[in-house]
């Protein structure tokens, strides 16, 4: 072997190495190629071959270059090594297993192959010879740990090992006494917040697990501001969070409306109550969105938060249009309250449809931002975990989209009962019906677009993850049918808005009540909206007066009063 071929190896692997450590695997991968080509039957820079590209997410072409290798070489204990790890990576255990004990044979003093050898009996499924394989895979967590007991990382992979056997225990304490060696580590850090995390003791408990998974993930930033999964896991939660906020208006003006058409339909029939019911109810809704939202993003730092909300695209435009249909909210929650004439009620009315729209407009710009904010807050990347990540919130939008399909049935239900009062109210039920379930079929079209472009650009270059599903074409054509019906009912919701004045306005001034006077107690009290009522009430005054008219006046019998006797005189008192 020539000096130049030495050198050229040499180069090639300390060049990749450091391009790795710095996360620019294609460029590492370029560099060993160029040098294959020159070299290509050299089992070192083959075996740096595979390692790049498992570090690159394409095991499948990692085994067949590791494999070349120890074709050329069947002692090459550390290609054998790397084979047996992304075997394991492509859920080929019995393959993995087969390579590591090689390894083992060769050098059993290595704790690397014996933490891989634990990994892979931790990993194995079936009830056969379960409790046999986690005492094994104990008993090499152990032998690795004693063989090299001042190695940080050593205790960070058995901790993984004693969560996948799920003792929580014993995975706390390997990583507790990790960090006690290297208190900066990263992956320990973040595997310790993983590990410790408060459990969830109900399953519609919605702060602590995105409260602690947004503390953990801004943990392990601060130490390492370009960990890809921590990002991930923050850009996430905070995501999910600033996308309900923004839908809060939607959820908040059906209630209003609600009130308007119920209160304001039957004047003096004890609708006061009703009416505060209801915009109390509307406040606590938003202020338990709020108070929620304040309690998970506040773990994140002031820096990632003021970049989410205010340093993005549309970051303004998202902020006054928010702003603009919660003022229109609380005016018309106000005017409610006070105001009882029924053109400006009908006004109010229209100020609730308008901020839905407001809302609406919001929320789907949150929406489409989706891909130029991953992208530049690193969520997303050009790797096959990026398309798991996608279909995460792909995931999560199909649920959203599922929960608003009854919520949308439910409000189209109640405008049924607006109808029997102020049925002008009713157009803003369907509106905000609509607007619900829009929002999040906009963003699952958009999140499928993008994790389409990712798996064209990642095709034949990269093995998709294991657990990873495919969207399929019948999920796209029930969502374009569904947005198109949304659309539909939101423009025609829109264009019934009763902008143009209708028979309310001459309702004159509601009368809201507290209860009912006595007089409406009895069968015969008038009902319906207040022009109708006074008409009623003007008629039965009437026929009782008619009926007065012809009634006879009865006739008094002359009562006799007797004479009172005459009282004996009494003499005068005498002093004394």
């Amino acid at each position: 072997m020539s000096d130049g071929t030495t050198t050229l190896r040499t180069a090639t692997l300390q060049r990749s190495d450091l391009l790795a450590a710095q996360e620019r695997n294609d460029e590492a991968l370029a560099l060993v190629d160029e040098a294959l080509a020159q070299l290509p039957d050299d089992v070192a820079l083959l075996q740096q071959r595979g390692w790049v590209l498992m570090r690159l997410g394409r095991h499948t072409d990692a085994v067949q270059s590791l494999r070349t290798a120890l074709a050329m070489a069947p002692d090459a204990v550390w290609a054998q090594h790397l084979l047996a790890v992304a075997l394991t990576a492509l859920g080929d255990l019995p393959a993995a297993s087969e390579a590591i004990a090689n390894c083992l044979a060769v050098q059993p003093d290595v704790p690397e192959h014996h933490l891989q050898q634990a990994l892979i009996l931790a990993k194995t499924r079936g009830l056969r010879g379960r409790r046999q394989r986690a005492d094994q895979a104990v008993e090499h967590l152990r032998t690795a740990i004693a063989l090299d007991p001042e190695r940080a990382a050593s205790y960070g992979r058995a901790a993984s090992v004693y969560n996948l056997l799920q003792r929580s225990a014993e995975a706390i304490e390997h990583v507790e006494k990790g960090l006690a060696l290297a208190p900066d580590d990263v992956s320990l850090i973040a595997a310790h917040a993983d590990y410790t995390a408060p459990k969830v003791t109900h399953k519609y408990d919605y702060v602590t697990g995105p409260a602690h998974q947004v503390a953990s993930a801004s943990r392990v930033l601060a130490n390492a501001p370009q960990h890809l999964s921590a990002r991930r896991a923050l850009f996430d939660a905070l995501w999910v969070r600033r996308i309900l906020a923004l839908d809060t208006p939607l959820v908040v003006a059906p209630i209003v409306t609600f009130a308007i058409g119920m209160s304001f339909a039957t004047a003096g029939e004890n609708t006061m109550p009703l009416l505060l019911m209801l915009l109390i109810a509307a406040a606590v809704i938003a202020g338990g969105r709020w108070a929620v939202s304040r309690a998970i993003t506040k773990h994140a730092s002031e820096s990632y938060r003021r970049t989410l909300l205010h340093d993005l695209p549309h970051s303004a435009l998202k902020r006054w249009l928010t702003r603009a249909s919660w003022a229109l909210l609380g005016a018309t929650s106000v005017v409610l309250l006070f105001v009882r004439d029924p053109i400006i009620i009908r006004w109010a009315i229209v100020a609730v449809g308008l901020s839905v729209l407001l809302a609406l407009a919001a929320s789907l710009t949150q929406h489409l931002t989706f891909p130029t904010v991953a992208r530049r807050l690193a969520a997303i990347s050009d790797d096959a975990h990026a398309l798991a990540h996608l279909a995460w919130h792909r995931a999560v939008l199909r649920d959203r989209v599922t929960l608003r399909v009854f919520a949308a049935l439910f409000l189209a239900a109640f405008t049924q009962a607006v109808k029997t009062g102020r049925e002008d109210a009713a157009p803003v039920l369907l509106l905000a019906a609509a607007a619900l379930l829009l929002s999040p079929l906009v963003g699952l079209i958009v999140v499928r677009r993008v994790e389409r472009d990712l798996r064209n650009h990642l095709a034949g270059t990269v093995d998709l993850p294991p657990k990873y599903r495919k969207p399929g074409i019948v999920g796209l054509s029930l969502i374009l049918i569904a947005g198109m019906l949304c659309i539909v009912q939101l423009v025609a919701s829109t264009a019934s808005l009763p902008v143009l004045p209708n028979e309310h306005d001459a309702d004159g001034a509601y009368e809201l009540t507290w209860s009912p006077p006595d007089s409406e107690k009895s069968d015969d009290a008038c009902s319906g909206r207040p022009a109708t009522r006074a008409a009623c009430i003007l008629r039965k005054q009437q026929e009782r007066q008619e009926k007065l008219k012809d009634r006879p006046i009865p006739k008094i019998t002359p009562i006799e009063i007797p004479t009172m006797p005459t009282l004996p005189t009494l003499p005068e008192p005498t002093g004394h």
